[in-house]
């Protein structure tokens, strides 16, 4: 929503009241950007000169991606790309206590918030991260069942054999498409 937007954009404005930005997938990663008017200049300057300070915690590929491709220097990446790969990396390296700016999803109904947001945010305040809830970007059902019907009749033909999700949003979002019934079928 435009709210949700807004606060997302202004959270970047003032970096110095915070320790951490953490970016937990690449759609946080690339809200953030976005919230930079997708500049990578506008994104380089708030992060490498006024706030040099901030630490930016992302996992994987994306971690590489912000200092590869995005020039993005102080950048912190766990042995485990997981949020509780996080957890442990500053557990592991002790932190300073302080406030963090955490770009997660919008999820909107009727999809249902994994458990590991909201866990993920608690887990942060054992470690002395005191954890500022980011909306960055929507996690919603998807495309019309007419606009994924060849797809669901390949699911109902047995012309596919596998699903991959990523997410148990992306599997309820399914269901919410073509139906528990379907889905059972295939």
């Amino acid at each position: 929503c435009a709210e949700d937007i807004e606060y997302r954009n202004y959270s970047l404005t003032n970096l110095n009241t915070v320790k951490y930005l953490i970016l937990p997938s690449k759609n946080a990663m690339f809200a953030c950007l976005k919230a930079c008017s997708g500049s990578v200049d506008v994104f380089q300057e708030r992060l490498n000169h006024q706030s040099q300070h901030v630490e930016v915690w992302a996992m994987g590929a994306d971690a590489n991606y912000l200092r590869e491709n995005l020039g993005i220097k102080n950048v912190r990446k766990p042995k485990i790309a997981s949020t509780d790969g996080i957890i442990h990396a500053m557990k592991e390296n002790p932190i300073q206590p302080g406030d963090a700016l955490v770009f997660v999803p919008d999820v909107l109904p009727p999809l249902t918030e994994p458990e590991v947001v909201p866990n993920f945010l608690e887990n942060l305040k054992t470690v002395g991260v005191n954890p500022y809830r980011i909306p960055a970007y929507e996690t919603a059902v998807g495309p019309s069942l007419s606009e994924i019907e060849s797809e669901v009749k390949m699911l109902l033909d047995g012309c596919i054999s596998a699903i991959a999700f990523t997410s148990t949003a992306e599997s309820e979002g399914l269901c919410h498409i073509i139906g528990k019934e379907t889905l059972r079928q295939c």
